[in-house]
């Protein structure tokens, strides 16, 4: 298979997945990164800059969510054995490193992954059927559901707004929507909102 995704990082590396590992462009130069080098022994499927110029590749093995952190010239694998969530995200769209982008905030992409401004990062998506988010706060992960009203719902979307808050959208692969809508995340405490609070659908697509 061929390249795919695509990221630029501030030192001016271009990252792209393959179906063999991760691959970087720097300086004309070619460079592979597979199990031997410390990548993921896993199907990579999408990769994110982070906020602090690190690179995040989401893959999947044996049905679940793993992740490569590629960080200060090292690879750090985690799994669901260290708290990540189960069923990440998968965006189709592109992510930049806003140090590229200085007049565009971080979350303007609504990616399934936000670095905060507390420094902690997120991932979004699903756990056991349920929706969840996952936050590295740089030592480890920690597992956050949401238990909406019914198993199905998945978080596809994260945005930091100036006071704070994060707000996370949704969807349900159930025709009817239940479950899904947007939450916002505040002090531990989850809030759902949906087409009863005056949404205009429960499908979340942007924030």
């Amino acid at each position: 298979g061929g390249l795919s995704g695509g990221v630029e990082t501030a030192d001016g590396s271009i990252w792209f997945v393959t179906p063999r590992g991760a691959v970087r462009h720097q300086d004309d130069e070619w460079l592979v990164y597979g199990v031997a080098d410390g990548f993921m022994d896993a199907t990579p499927l999408a990769v994110h800059g982070g906020a602090d110029g690190s690179v995040w590749y989401v893959g999947i093995k044996d049905g679940k969510s793993v992740v490569s952190h590629w960080k200060r010239g090292m690879w750090r694998v985690y799994s669901v054995a260290d708290g990540l969530i189960d069923d990440i995200h998968q965006s189709p769209k592109v992510t930049v490193a806003p140090e590229l982008l200085p007049h565009i905030h971080d979350n303007t992409f609504n990616t399934p992954l936000i670095r905060t401004r507390s420094g902690d990062t997120w991932f979004v998506g699903a756990h056991d059927g349920l929706a969840a988010a996952c936050r590295f706060d740089g030592t480890g992960w920690q597992r956050v559901l949401v238990k909406p009203e019914e198993e199905g719902s998945h978080l596809n979307l994260a945005f930091e707004s100036a006071d704070g808050s994060l707000w996370f959208g949704s969807t349900n692969s159930k025709a009817q929507f239940s479950g899904a809508g947007l939450f916002r995340f505040v002090e531990e405490r989850w809030t759902r909102f949906s087409t009863q609070d005056g949404l205009a659908h429960d499908l979340i697509t942007g924030i």
